[in-house]
Parts: structure tokens; C-alpha cells; sequence
């Protein structure tokens, strides 16, 4: 569930559309299944990653860390003030507003 709500998050985040947001879920599903077959002790060369040669893990690799540093550009560039409310309960609201552009909303409205 963690890695699902995770996923999801980052593609709605950072996504420009629909298709980008596709791209951006499939791309950390696929990362974090590599990282948890390798944790794992799993062969990379089996089951659904068999396709998966060296050269596809470094292109794995590099979009992963560019997904990575959009996400944090966004937050430091546009939502840092949401990251350093000192009231944390509000962080799960204040998020969900981000997330499915509810700026606008007033704060106390529950969204």
C-alpha cells in the first residue's frame, strides 16, 4: 500500500497529464520491483523483469533520479510553505490540496 499511495502521489505531483502520470506510476513500480527483487536476492532475469538487461537498469536508474529531483524542485520552488507548516496534522490536508489542485479552497474547509 505504501508503494502504491507513493507512486501515486509523485504522478499526480509531477505529472503534466494523464499519460505523464501513467509514465511516472510505471516507471517507480518497475524501479521499486528491481530494488526489491535485488534486496531480495532475487535473479533480475526472471519473471516479469526478463527483458531487463544492464543497459535498461541504468535508463531504470537515470529516470528515477530525475523523477526524484522534480519532485523536490517542486516542493522547494512552489510548495515549500506547505513542507514547513509547524502544525503537522494539517500536512495530510495541505498535501491533498496540492495534489488535486484545490489551492484555491480556504484552509479550513477540510480538503
Amino acid at each position: 500500500e505504501i508503494t502504491s499511495k507513493s507512486r501515486s502521489r509523485v504522478a499526480l505531483y509531477i505529472g503534466k497529464d494523464n499519460e505523464d502520470r501513467i509514465r511516472i506510476a510505471t516507471c517507480i513500480r518497475d524501479c521499486y520491483d528491481i530494488r526489491s527483487k535485488f534486496l531480495h536476492g532475487q535473479v533480475y532475469g526472471k519473471d516479469k523483469l526478463k527483458n531487463v538487461s544492464p543497459p535498461k537498469l541504468i535508463n531504470y536508474s537515470t529516470a528515477i533520479d530525475s523523477l526524484i529531483r522534480d519532485v523536490l524542485i517542486k516542493v522547494i520552488t512552489i510548495d515549500s510553505e506547505m513542507f514547513l507548516e509547524p502544525n503537522g496534522d494539517n500536512k495530510e490536508i495541505s498535501l491533498n490540496r496540492i495534489l488535486f489542485n484545490f489551492k484555491d479552497l480556504p484552509k479550513d474547509s477540510g480538503i
